[in-house]
């Protein structure tokens, strides 16, 4: 087959350098009946391949690959003949292929750079060696010598070296200190001025999971929580103490206590030191809920709350305790104390003593008193007390209950006087319960002692009538005698019916028969 020089040049003075290479890989599958190529840019300087070009895939270019070619001599055809070779280097390549093809590698150096082209062709061996590689290779190395196609990579290769200077500079400056950082129980994160990180020591490596391999040249912003970022907002402003959230590695938010240090800030380097304050946040947050519901509790609480230290001003007063006594809680906080509330100053020293001695409960419940509100009137009060021990500087407080007794004690007196009723009532009551008693139970004696008394009067009476009528005055009297002393030996209250709704007093029942 004879090569067609001009077709290969069509391509290649194009505009669009990249579209025109893609186009002649394309042609030049087809053209030598082969199953596919690719054309590479390889680094004398570093390891990295990048695709110049592809016969199946143009959206490839410009991508980096970590396989490393066959070794092969530049401007030498190599075969690669292992299917399994082959088929591994078409997958790296993304290039599809039958079942036992070859491949062949023709390197080119690119003249007056540090680039080589590396063309690599898939086909049958027949169709292999019909391909013209060094004139094919020849062309495309000159088109590229000076296409922007391999410049930026020139740079990336540039900045590569430069970074790995840099940063092996930045470890000779950490390394004196580098025993002290990693003794430390403490975290260690050091950041270059571009808040990239520089080193990170063993215990930071355990608070955060990640190794200071997986760190190293990466931004602290990658792993700091979007509330955190703001103390990396560019220049001198990371402050000398603050709290920061990052994500560990197993995505777990943790919060860290910072302090930053001025050691290595003369080489541009900032030190932070760090500790896990997850728990301790988590404490104080649960803290801060139960102040809260505390605080709320006795701000709406119907009992008067009032609190001082021991020998102090009064430090709390509620709503309740406003209502109570009139004062507003400016005019007492911190401004007088319990014993002003007092009408009888010796029941609060009372209070303070009993509170005071350990060999009795400290708390006192539902202690009666009278105490003043704002304009001198008393107030009867039932006062619970306890004693809240001091912690290290702050003494032990007094905390009262006051509830204001006005209206159980006007309850009280109305349910006093309602009982003194109800019990006279009762007792009128059984009066009239018991003289209808007395009235029924001594009228049938009475007649019948009356009625004999009649029988007693007439003259010339036989004398066993005689007789007759006084054995029955006296036993009638004897039958009122008894009944008289049942009365007197009454001991409880119990009815039974009489004529229509009446009631009156069962003597049987209620007296006690002994």
């Amino acid at each position: 087959m004879i090569f067609n020089s001009n077709k290969v040049l069509s391509f290649l003075n194009v505009p669009d350098l990249s579209r025109g290479i893609n186009g002649l890989s394309a042609w030049l599958e087809v053209e030598y009946g082969l199953e596919g190529i690719a054309i590479l840019s390889e680094s004398s300087i570093s390891d990295s391949i990048v695709y110049i070009a592809s016969s199946q895939d143009p959206s490839v270019s410009g991508l980096q690959y970590s396989v490393t070619l066959t070794a092969g001599e530049a401007d030498k055809v190599h075969y690669l003949t292992d299917s399994g070779e082959v088929d591994k280097l078409s997958q790296f390549l993304d290039i599809e292929i039958e079942f036992n093809e070859t491949a062949v590698i023709f390197r080119t150096p690119v003249p007056g750079t540090t680039y080589k082209l590396s063309t690599v062709y898939f086909g049958k061996k027949e169709a292999l060696d019909s391909v013209p590689y060094q004139l094919i290779g020849g062309l495309l190395a000159i088109s590229l010598r000076n296409s922007l196609l391999l410049s930026p990579r020139k740079e990336q290769t540039n900045r590569i070296r430069l970074d790995r200077i840099l940063e092996e500079s930045q470890q000779i400056q950490i390394e004196p200190y580098r025993e002290l950082f990693e003794n430390s129980s403490d975290g260690v994160f050091i950041l270059d001025s571009k808040y990239n990180l520089v080193f990170i020591n063993k215990s930071a490596e355990a608070i955060t999971g990640f190794s200071l391999q997986s760190l190293s040249g990466r931004n602290i912003l990658e792993i700091a929580s979007k509330e955190s970022h703001h103390y990396f907002s560019g220049g001198d402003s990371i402050p000398p103490q603050f709290e920061m959230e990052l994500l560990t590695t197993s995505n777990e938010l943790i919060c860290l206590g910072v302090n930053r240090s001025n050691l290595l800030a003369d080489k541009g380097f900032a030190v932070l030191v760090c500790r896990d304050v997850t728990e301790t946040k988590f404490v104080e947050e649960r803290l801060r809920e139960t102040y809260d519901f505390l605080v709320n509790l006795i701000d709406n609480s119907v009992v008067a709350i009032v609190s001082m230290a021991v020998q102090d001003r009064i430090n709390l007063f509620n709503p309740a305790a406003e209502l109570l006594f009139g004062y507003s809680r400016q005019d007492v906080v911190g401004k007088i104390g319990v014993v002003d509330l007092f009408e009888d100053p010796e029941h609060w020293f009372m209070v303070i003593r009993k509170l005071s001695d350990f060999s009795e409960p400290e708390s006192i419940k539902h202690f009666r008193t009278q105490m003043l509100d704002s304009k001198g009137y008393n107030i009867p009060v039932s006062l619970s007390a306890f004693m809240v021990p001091g912690f290290e500087s702050n003494p032990p407080s007094i905390v009262l209950f006051i509830t204001d007794m006005r209206k159980q004690m006007e309850l009280e007196k109305r349910i006093t006087e309602y009982q003194f009723r109800l019990a006279e009532q009762e007792k009128q009551a059984m009066i009239t319960e018991l003289a209808g008693a007395l009235a029924h139970e001594l009228n049938q004696p009475l007649m019948s002692i009356l009625g004999y008394s009649q029988l007693l009067a007439k003259p010339e009476l036989p004398r066993e009538k005689f007789e007759r009528a006084v054995n029955h005055i006296g036993s009638e009297a004897e039958r009122m005698a008894e009944i008289v002393k049942r009365i007197g030996n009454i001991t409880k209250f119990e009815t039974r019916k009489y004529v229509g709704h009446a009631k009156i007093v069962d003597l049987d029942k209620s007296s006690d028969k002994k």
